[in-house]
């Protein structure tokens, strides 16, 4: 049965992706998932309720793998490549970042889900970001930008970065540059060696 709720949001999430969530009838997705209208709202009530699983699904799909027993290198190399990881996530899922204030702001139920796993990972990078600075990976931000401002204008580029790549064009925007361009003037001489990254001023 399971199964079953999970052929619904593959569809949906298909469909969103190619036509936009509004373009997108529960009659649709009913039909290009192969069963009837009935059987879809057995597991979803309305087209709101499959746009929350899909979001539950992304947030899952986009949680950072970070294990904090491992070393501050591990750590710092994990946060460096993460933003290619969320590129290819997004692209998965990019009616979300296409259309998500607009998402957001019409259903206050997704709101809130929203709001409380911003705030649950904001928490979790602070952490990780002050452990970082601590080992001298990364520099701290020079006032009165703080962790906090670093952390959030990353999660608004990872948001964004898809989508705004496809509009402009991949040749002007690279969304998986996007994530590292921010963290990498923070870099110290020792983060750019955990890294592998040259010394300053050796690029070439």
């Amino acid at each position: 049965m399971a199964a079953r709720r999970e052929q619904i949001l593959d569809t949906a999430r298909r469909l969103f992706d190619a036509d936009g969530t509004a373009a997108v009838s529960t009659a649709r997705i009913a039909r290009e998932a192969g069963i009837s209208p009935g059987n879809l709202y057995y597991w979803f009530p309305d087209k709101a309720d499959i746009v929350r699983a899909l979001y539950e699904q992304w947030s899952v799909r986009s949680e950072p793998p970070i294990d904090q027993n491992r070393t501050a290198d591990e750590i710092l190399q994990t946060l460096w490549w993460a933003g290619r990881r969320q590129a290819t996530v997004t692209t998965e899922f990019v009616f979300f970042s296409r259309e998500l204030f607009t998402l957001l702001h019409a259903d206050p139920t997704l709101r809130s889900m929203y709001r409380a796993n911003f705030e649950r990972r904001l928490a979790l990078f602070e952490a990780i970001g002050e452990s970082v600075i601590g080992d001298g990976l990364i520099r701290r931000p020079d006032p009165p930008s703080s962790v906090r401002d670093v952390i959030t204008q990353l999660w608004l580029v990872a948001e964004t970065a898809v989508p705004f790549a496809d509009a402009v064009g991949r040749d002007l925007f690279d969304p998986h540059r996007a994530h590292t361009a921010i963290i990498e003037p923070l870099l110290t001489e020792r983060g750019r060696l955990a890294l592998g990254l040259p010394p300053q001023g050796e690029w070439t």
